[in-house]
């Protein structure tokens, strides 16, 4: 599981009419894997990103970020294709908002 953060005032770093991309979010989540026995590792970036892009057959929210774990070098990269009109237009409130004034969105995998 994956968690990346983005504070509430956070303006996309691109962004065109039907699109906004954001770097240098957060990122925070652990490793479940019987390779690697059954503590949780720890993992977490501080130069992940996202794009979001509104579509007229789909929405997609594109996360990716590259994190150690137990010494290898992982590039995560995760599309995610929603119904159309599932992401809001104003694409800085794309993602719901905690108790602690960020936007998360969270991805399984």
């Amino acid at each position: 599981m994956a968690s990346i953060v983005a504070w509430l005032s956070r303006k996309p770093s691109k962004q065109g009419p039907d699109w906004a991309s954001f770097k240098y979010l957060e990122m925070f989540g652990a490793v479940h894997s019987g390779l690697l026995g059954e503590t949780p590792v720890n993992i977490a970036c501080r130069e992940s990103g996202i794009i979001q892009t509104l579509g007229t057959s789909e929405d997609v929210f594109d996360a990716h970020f590259n994190v150690k774990v137990v010494g290898i070098a992982l590039e995560v990269i995760a599309y995610v294709s929603l119904p159309a009109g599932t992401l809001s237009s104003d694409r800085s409130r794309c993602a719901e908002r905690d108790t602690g004034g960020h936007y998360r969105g969270q991805i399984d995998a």
